[in-house]
């Protein structure tokens, strides 16, 4: 297994939800209630899966957050290390990235998932999913065809592949956009500016040193892997 160097700079604190105005606090007011509240719009809940969710929304953002009350779940154990070092404090003072996998669980414990029970096993995004994809199948398809007509010509070194290549990373960077907890199937989304206008808004771009890497070297890579965690048009951009 390779050996990675430790940062040669000691790392920033986490990102929290304790600064007003940035995305983490954006997303953990505004955005956790809103995808608990389009669940209960989506599912034919029971009360009591109801009610735990209700009681999911009124603890976000000021009540201090509590272990887990799934007992027989594989997990509890794993959670319960995880969560010890943040108990008393509520859903803004701990690291961002912590808060929302622990929403994402939260959800799990409310509706039963790991539970004997109908909801066993159950995803409370599938109808959602379902209607994002219905919505993009247009877009989908002509970006396949779009890649299709690249990969034909991929044994060719050109200037149309070096900017189908700067094409196909701008729309990966911004497929993003199309995130299910951002946008519903009816709403518009940035990823579906023209390119140009992508590319604009760009931090940082690298496209060209990705092109001159893949197609350079003397070794060149037989594989490259991409690490995906998406649905819909955004896992079809990555």
């Amino acid at each position: 297994m390779k050996k990675y160097d430790s940062p040669k700079k000691p790392l920033p604190e986490p990102l929290s939800g304790s600064a007003i105005n940035s995305f983490a606090h954006f997303t953990i007011t505004e955005r956790f209630p809103k995808i608990v509240r389009e669940l209960l719009a989506d599912n034919e809940f029971p009360s009591q899966v109801r009610q735990n969710l209700e009681n999911l929304i009124q603890e976000i953002p000021s009540s201090p957050l509590r272990p887990l009350n799934d007992v027989s779940a594989p997990d509890v154990q794993d959670w319960h290390r995880y969560i010890t070092p943040y108990l008393g404090k509520n859903w803004l003072q701990v690291p961002w990235f912590f808060v929302e996998m622990f929403f994402y669980r939260r959800i799990l414990e409310a509706i039963g998932y790991f539970q004997a029970g109908f909801f066993k096993g159950y995803d409370p995004f599938l109808d959602q999913k379902q209607r994002v994809l219905e919505s993009a199948s247009v877009s989908i398809r002509d970006l396949g065809d779009h890649l299709e007509e690249s990969l034909n010509n991929k044994h060719l070194i050109t200037g149309k592949q070096r900017a189908d290549l700067q094409q196909l990373l701008t729309l990966n960077v911004w497929g993003n956009q199309a995130d299910l907890s951002m946008w519903s199937a009816s709403e518009t989304r940035p990823d579906h500016q023209s390119s140009a206008d992508q590319r604009s808004h760009l931090l940082v771009d690298q496209a060209e040193a990705v092109f001159n890497y893949l197609t350079t070297l003397k070794n060149k890579p037989s594989r490259v892997d991409f690490i995906l965690d998406n649905y819909g048009p955004e896992l079809v951009h990555d």
